[in-house]
């Protein structure tokens, strides 16, 4: 892999000698970065306590460092170049790529920025990337979890807000993130920023970019391109996209890319770093979707290597991974959610089912069945899920080394009946690997592809190791439409298995 360019480093040097050290203190300030009035009761010291204990909270959720040195250096050393243009150059600041494949970057009081692997595969160029770590560091800078503090929104100073910039993308994505912070005490910050607070941070970003020199388009591109995954993530739930963002906290994605790029339009850069060729060099390989350790959720299989288990959903579901759990949207509003609990429970899997799954359930049918030579135990129920009536089939089944693994059928009643064979076709589905399917196993990754002569859109994303939305998914990783043609001897991402 490549170090990062030389224009970015002459123009660092010149940026510096041009930028103010300002430091927040605790109390009534001026904020350096925003230029308003701090009222904060936590210092400097308290931010990077919080960020120092809540740390490898982060880590253990997300999915841990991504194992790569090279691009981990890269992402550290991009954000390092930006951190010092900034208001706050002399703090200890930490910068981690995590190996997680949804689309989302947050920040930690005291300086700790974070990045996922997902994202990078979004982004386009080292511009795009830039300017999120750059509205990362916007959030640290404007001491946007400080003020949270003091206006009382924080239970405890221990409890950590880390702001999800995938939050635009709504559904699946958000869930899965949602998820992964309420590990860490801080589920209530995916909706925490205030609408100033957002703009603050793109404002911050816009800067630190244009100060070192990047394209200060690259906010605006990259914001557009959550709006289209947002889009691309309704199709897979079928469901209709919506037109904002998640939550009202958050401002709409088309009025954010509106108004980055009337915050771009006013920065004077010669020469924009845009570095796509060179952003592009540092992805290729990089794992796409699902790691190794989560198992792979693909074209309705999930496979797991080492919890030896694989089944199928219905054609008409899609499938979603996370840390905790699988789960698959069918039609109607329908879910299949597949995760496991510990080891060697003392009864059949019936009574697990019963009396320990969900003994304080009304369950008609307790039934002890077999599933491919594994004890299973079922039973149905129905109950209030978000506030709709569902009909609940509980599966249970013990795999060969004692594991009890999971599956939770849910379906509004009037499709329950239409939805029964398919749903016991994913039952009986269930079973461990073989050999051969073990050794085929892996990794999804990033590949880069020279267009030819002749190629199109459609042609280069039904080659891609997707089949599910190829076409939506290789406009999405590469920013281009259907109807536009390609031009030969450009460079892609594609989706491979190799």
């Amino acid at each position: 892999m490549k170090t990062e360019s030389s224009p970015l480093r002459r123009r660092l040097a010149a940026a510096l000698s041009a930028i103010a050290i300002g430091a927040a203190v605790a109390g009534c300030s001026t904020n350096p970065a925003t230029g308003g009035e701090d009222v904060v009761f936590m210092s400097q010291a308290d931010e990077k306590r919080i960020g120092d204990e809540n740390h490898p909270k982060i880590l253990q959720q997300f999915g841990g460092p991504y194992n790569d040195p090279e691009l981990q250096n890269y992402v550290k050393s991009l954000g390092n170049v930006l951190a010092a243009s900034s208001e706050l150059p002399n703090i200890k600041w930490t910068f981690t790529l995590l190996d997680s494949e949804v689309t989302n970057a947050f920040a930690l009081p005291g300086g700790y920025v974070y990045v996922t692997r997902g994202l990078l595969s979004l982004a386009e160029s080292e511009a795009q990337l830039a300017a999120v770590i750059g509205h990362e560091i916007g959030h640290v800078t404007a001491r946007h979890g400080a003020q949270r503090s003091a206006q009382g929104t924080l239970a405890t100073v221990g409890v950590v807000g880390a702001q999800i910039l995938g939050a635009v993308l709504g559904g699946a994505q958000v869930g899965r993130a949602a998820g992964q912070l309420a590990g860490v005490g801080a589920q209530g910050y995916v909706a925490s920023y205030s609408r100033r607070q957002e703009y603050e941070a793109d404002t911050l970003g816009v800067r630190y970019t244009g100060r070192v020199g990047f394209d200060p388009y690259g906010m605006s591109g990259f914001l557009a391109k959550l709006n289209q995954e947002k889009n691309l993530m309704a199709k897979l739930r079928g469901q209709t996209p919506r037109g904002s963002s998640y939550l009202d906290t958050h401002p709409p994605t088309q009025e954010r890319v509106a108004r980055a790029r009337g915050l771009a339009s006013k920065v004077r850069v010669q020469n924009p770093i845009e570095a796509r060729d060179v952003y592009l060099a540092k992805i290729d390989g990089m794992i796409w979707g699902d790691s190794p350790d989560q198992g792979y959720a693909r074209d309705g299989v999930f496979a797991h290597e080492k919890l030896n288990i694989r089944y199928e959903v219905p054609d008409s579901f899609t499938l979603f991974n996370s840390a905790k759990n699988v789960t698959a949207f069918g039609p109607g509003g329908s879910i299949i959610v597949f995760d496991g609990e510990p080891k060697n429970y003392g009864g059949s899997m019936a009574d697990y089912v019963r009396q320990t799954w969900a003994k304080s359930a009304r369950l008609s049918g307790v039934e002890a069945i077999k599933v491919n030579g594994l004890e299973a135990g079922t039973a149905t129920t129905r109950g209030n899920i978000n506030g709709k009536t569902m009909d609940v089939r509980l599966l249970a089944i013990r795999g060969e080394d004692g594991s009890t693994f999971r599956l939770q059928f849910l379906s509004p009643p009037n499709v329950t009946s239409s939805l029964r064979d398919n749903f016991r076709r994913t039952t009986y589905s269930f079973r461990h690997l073989t050999a051969r399917e073990k050794r085929d196993l892996g990794p999804l990754r990033i590949r880069l592809y020279q267009v030819r002569s002749g190629d199109t859109v459609t042609r280069i994303a039904n080659r891609m190791a997707v089949k599910k939305f190829a076409v939506e998914r290789f406009m999405l990783l590469n920013g281009v439409s259907q109807t536009e043609p390609l031009k030969a001897g450009s460079t892609v991402k594609i989706i491979s298995d190799r």
